[in-house]
């Protein structure tokens, strides 16, 4: 249909979010894009980076086709996460007990 996997050029774009007051409403509108890195099949990912925009385009006589665009959020595990999950692994730690109706 798009003329085979060759002809298929991806890049990804980091999504930044600036710090901000967060009590401010509009505290989400406050972001950069990044340039746009290609990539063939796998990109590995930081855990510094939140959000990343995946563009793919096909060449078409005078101009590239867009195929697909789509952002997505990368959840790392950071290691103060692991630290907590690890503490919470000790036997002698109480637990709490939590009920969800």
């Amino acid at each position: 249909l798009y003329g085979g996997k060759k002809s298929i050029r991806c890049c990804y774009q980091e999504i930044t979010r600036h710090d901000a007051d967060k009590f401010n409403p509009k505290v989400d509108d406050n972001f950069s894009v990044g340039q746009c890195i290609p990539f063939v099949d796998t990109v590995n990912l930081t855990s510094e980076q939140q959000f990343i925009m995946v563009k793919c385009v096909i060449p078409r006589m005078w101009k590239n086709k867009e195929i697909y665009t789509n952002l997505h959020a990368v959840v790392p595990i950071r290691n103060d996460i692991k630290e907590k999950l690890q503490d919470n692994l000790t036997p002698d730690r109480q637990r709490m007990s939590v009920l969800i109706v």
